[in-house]
């Protein structure tokens, strides 16, 4: 925080270019018209309109913060950026399956395990090769399932594109992503009525995603997403951030800065798949690796 602050002062008194003004070309500028269009194309169809309803989630969020620094609480949690791109994950997906997966496989390694000493005490060392290939091989499976489900992370949240106006779905485990302008989604919290709760613990409150506008290819299912389970301040404030990060009329809120200089630092965009943006690196010292502008567009 110290060095945070210094570095601020320093970057004031160069006001040549802490005041300059740099392009901004790269934010989008379509109408919704337009980038529907632009969506329809990259999906391969056009989209159908649904009208959302239901008992559990009635309380839709927001779309706007209070201010566009209003999401300060949000900073080092799970709503990302890389100036970008904002990411919001879903709790469904590949990721959370590979966790269950590799928990299972620890789970079952163990109880073969515990199996096996009982083995060992009743009929000594008969089959102990066996037996020990059998849980050593599953702790392992079960270990590298764990520690690699962080490489499907980046398949199962939804990406907020502030150079497009577009915004891309999760991958379901059955179906590719999908393309819709911003607009076109909506956030809803669970009534009161209905937020569960375990025997004995604590309530819990997840939020729903809904995209109102799908393509056409999907059938029998309309996509909506679990994502946030904190509370529901927490959720709408994600969702709200999001919604304001894609207003292009807006500089990105001061929140939003520390997950922008991280991405910068490690040299990565948001999936971490491709480099850090170049139009954003303009906003950045080289050698603090902290926004050194006025404002970041």
């Amino acid at each position: 925080m110290r060095k945070r602050t210094r570095n601020e002062s320093k970057y004031r008194k160069d006001r040549q270019t802490y005041n300059e003004q740099l392009p901004r070309d790269y934010l989008h500028k379509d109408s919704y018209e337009t980038r529907l269009k632009k969506a329809e194309a990259l999906n391969g169809c056009s989209f159908k309109t649904r009208t959302f309803k239901s008992k559990r989630f009635t309380d839709q969020y927001g779309a706007e913060l209070e201010s566009p620094n209003r999401g300060s609480t949000l900073e080092g949690h799970w709503v990302e950026n890389d100036g970008k791109q904002l990411a919001i994950s879903w709790f469904g997906g590949w990721s959370n399956l590979f966790t269950a997966l590799g928990f299972f496989l620890e789970t079952l390694a163990f109880m073969v395990f515990l199996f096996h000493v009982y083995a060992l005490i009743a009929n000594g060392f008969e089959y102990f090769w066996i037996m020990a290939s059998i849980y050593v091989t599953l702790f392992g499976l079960g270990y590298f399932t764990l520690k690699h489900r962080a490489i499907l992370s980046h398949r199962d949240k939804f990406y907020f594109n502030r150079h497009t106006g577009l915004v891309k779905t999760p991958h379901t485990l059955f179906r590719k992503p999908f393309y819709l302008p911003y607009e076109d989604i909506a956030c809803y919290g669970a009534n009161q009525r209905n937020v569960g709760s375990a025997r004995g613990g604590s309530r819990v409150f997840v939020s729903l995603m809904v995209p109102l506008k799908y393509p056409k290819h999907y059938r029998f299912t309309k996509p909506t997403f679990y994502v946030g389970g904190f509370n529901r301040e927490w959720d709408s404030l994600a969702y709200a951030t999001a919604m304001t990060f894609m207003d292009t009329s807006i500089p990105l809120g001061t929140h939003l800065y520390q997950s922008i200089e991280h991405y910068f630092k490690i040299d990565k965009d948001i999936t971490e798949k491709h480099g850090f943006p170049e139009e954003l690196k303009p906003y950045l010292d080289p050698v603090d690796c902290q926004v050194n502008r006025e404002a970041v567009w």
